[in-house]
């Protein structure tokens, strides 16, 4: 009597653990997805954090007031003038230097994660 009850008691915890166990646990997609949409929102919220600053920057070296910067506006070094010109165009504008520092800043951010 005692191992009929026993293996009941047992069935019926099994059972109960499987179940808060499957329903715990998401598919490989969605937790890709959910991690995705994590990252989208960290970078609109860093985005929003840099435009004002980059915004600032770009009104500071504009001397010809055309909302860009220019070869001949620039004051830091040519190279580094070369790498933000994602476009090579010969023109810095605010959408260039907050995608260049957006993605510096999240591809830092992904490496550190990775090291946790």
């Amino acid at each position: 009597m005692k191992k009929v009850v026993w293996t009941a008691v047992l069935a019926v915890v099994g059972v109960g653990l499987t179940a808060v166990g499957a329903g715990a646990q998401q598919p490989p997609q969605d937790r890709q997805q959910a991690r995705i949409e994590r990252l989208q929102a960290r970078q609109e919220k860093l985005r929003a954090r840099i435009e004002p600053r980059v915004q600032a920057r770009i009104d500071k070296l504009d001397r010809n007031h055309d909302a860009s910067v220019s070869r001949d506006e620039w004051t830091g070094a040519p190279k580094r003038f070369n790498k933000l010109d994602t476009n090579r165009d010969g023109v810095l504008t605010k959408d260039e230097l907050v995608a260049r520092l957006v993605d510096r800043r999240m591809s830092r951010r992904l490496r550190a994660a990775r090291h946790r």
